[in-house]
């Protein structure tokens, strides 16, 4: 699986404080649908695990270093948890991929409904049960 540095995508420009750049909002949009796709995968097949949970892993570390240098809290935070998720678990179980799963689900929704960077209430909210459902998954 190729997996993208940042030296393969020009600098975003920001069009206002609070407008995310549009080059990395189609970036997190090809990266949630490849990661979609990978997550499907492993539970209907479980030899493919340990490649697809690599690759999930990269796509998300990736993400999350995107959206720490565009200022985007909400999705640096939740790719934060995703990742430690799949870090302690070296071969994780459909369970902790479900987890996992949460995880790319609610990037989709902050994405689609464009929520602010720091995601305000509801996101917070969203973080307060994505930690309670990684804390879980970790074990």
């Amino acid at each position: 699986m190729e997996v993208r540095r940042e030296q393969d995508f020009p600098v975003c420009s920001k069009t206002s404080q609070d407008e995310l750049p549009s080059e990395y909002v189609e970036r997190l949009r090809n990266d949630l649908s490849r990661l979609q796709k990978m997550l499907e995968r492993p539970l209907e097949n479980p030899a493919d695990r340990t490649s697809t949970v690599d690759g999930v892993y990269a796509l998300l570390h990736n993400a999350r270093g995107q959206a720490q240098d565009v200022g985007h809290e909400l999705v640096t935070r939740i790719c934060s948890l995703a990742c430690g998720i799949l870090q302690r678990n070296k071969a994780p179980d459909d369970n902790v991929l479900r987890a996992v799963k949460a995880h790319v689900q609610a990037l989709d929704i902050i994405i689609s409904h464009d929520l602010p960077r720091d995601g305000g209430a509801l996101g917070q909210q969203m973080v307060t049960r994505l930690e309670d459902l990684a804390a879980v998954a970790r074990g």
